[in-house]
């Protein structure tokens, strides 16, 4: 599996009139498994040498929050300098420090965490190369002692493809992910909230940022060839303007400052945006608040909305708008409470480059806000993917 023992491209050679045994057509697969790990490696190589970490993430892999507990592992594709899949011909891992191993993903595969239990937890997230057979056919098959012919159903493909295994680490007041596993390649850690039934990108540290895991800080790195990045903006509550009949009142906790919104009467305040150049046009933005209550409120539900409108060149300031709403449980007493609207801001009402403006208000005639007290934001925050790499000048 190294390049020292051919340092090219690998393959068969027969001669004719040659009876060719089974073992030289199988072994095709073998130089193709091989010849993109070594590829994969020079490209890792240098990386992998001057960092001291075995594992190279070479493109993609990329762990990004998709909803509740699922996140979205991106195409790409990782070497490993601490073993190799081959053994004399078998499949299956061997511990051997600067053997090979690759393994690559062609389509984003969804990742589901369990959901949070009595205490905080960090889960880590591995993949690995594994070894399929398909396409049973029908094939003829001649005893060489006997002579004759007989016939069975066999596989007559075989694919090198991934799975990938989440280490559901141990709760705990100040918990560390799990230890790695050998023969798995490591690309994340998500911190788990206790009682958690959703995460954001801000839970997950994947290869971007793998010098803050708290385990195996030695193990993997990314060397950067991926287009796409996870940004976000966040629009502070002292950045709105309270305008209009019905303005939310300013205040403040601690040091921060807030927007105050009664049970007893809707208001509301507006702000100001754009959507991010190079926002990857296939992707909606996620809308997220952060907002606490003064008193304990995990006994009711704060309807909140957000009404917007996405603006170019010679399009009407006063258009059409999209109003969300959506009922969120607050937390204890004093305590910030992250919520995320379900319905985000979708990609067919927006361009890059457009201004956005947002009002944000308190829907408290919907029947779903049953909270008898007043709600204050913190923040809002608008998380979008961004395509790094531009536009050609």
């Amino acid at each position: 599996m190294k390049l020292s023992e051919g340092r090219g491209i690998k393959t068969g050679q027969w001669n004719s009139n040659e009876i060719l045994h089974g073992d030289d057509i199988n072994g095709l697969h073998q130089f193709a498994y091989q010849n993109q790990t070594d590829i994969l490696s020079l490209l890792a190589k240098n990386i992998a040498s001057g960092s001291g970490k075995p594992d190279v993430v070479v493109s993609g892999l990329l762990l990004e929050w998709d909803t509740a507990m699922t996140c979205d592992l991106r195409v790409g594709a990782a070497v490993s300098f601490t073993g190799a899949y081959f053994l004399d011909g078998v499949w299956g891992f061997n511990a051997v420090a600067g053997d090979l191993f690759s393994v690559s993903i062609g389509d984003d595969t969804s990742i589901a965490f369990a959901v949070g239990g009595g205490q905080d937890r960090i889960d880590s997230l591995e993949i690995r190369p594994i070894q399929t057979d398909y396409e049973s056919k029908l094939r003829r098959y001649k005893d060489p002692i006997l002579g004759s012919i007989s016939s069975a159903m066999t596989d007559t493909r075989l694919e090198y493809g991934y799975e990938t295994q989440i280490l559901e680490g141990t709760p705990g007041g100040s918990p560390v992910a799990p230890s790695g596993t050998a023969g798995w390649i490591k690309l994340a850690e998500v911190y788990i909230l206790a009682s958690a039934t959703d995460i954001d990108q801000d839970d997950i540290k994947d290869v971007r940022s793998s010098d803050l895991w708290t385990a195996e800080t030695s193990e993997t790195i990314l060397l950067v060839m991926s287009s796409r990045v996870v940004n976000h903006i966040t629009m502070p509550a002292g950045q709105f303007k309270l305008i209009g009949a019905k303005p939310a009142v300013i205040g403040s906790e601690g040091i921060f400052i807030t927007l105050d919104f009664v049970h007893t009467a809707e208001k509301e305040a507006y702000s100001k945006g754009f959507v991010p150049y190079r926002w990857d046009s296939d992707t909606d933005l996620a809308v997220r608040i952060d907002w606490l209550c003064d008193a304990d409120a995990t006994g009711g539900d704060v309807v909140w909305g957000i009404e917007y409108i996405a603006i170019k060149d010679n399009e009407q300031v006063a258009g059409s708008t999209v109003t969300v709403t959506e009922a969120f449980t607050g937390a204890g007493a004093g305590l910030m409470q992250r919520s995320l609207f379900t319905t985000r801001i979708l990609k067919a009402n927006i361009a890059s480059d457009d201004i956005l403006g947002i009002r944000i208000f308190r829907d408290h005639d919907a029947g779903g806000d049953t909270l008898d007290q007043t709600a204050r934001l913190l923040a809002l925050h608008l998380h979008f993917k961004r395509d790094k790499m531009g536009q050609p000048l």
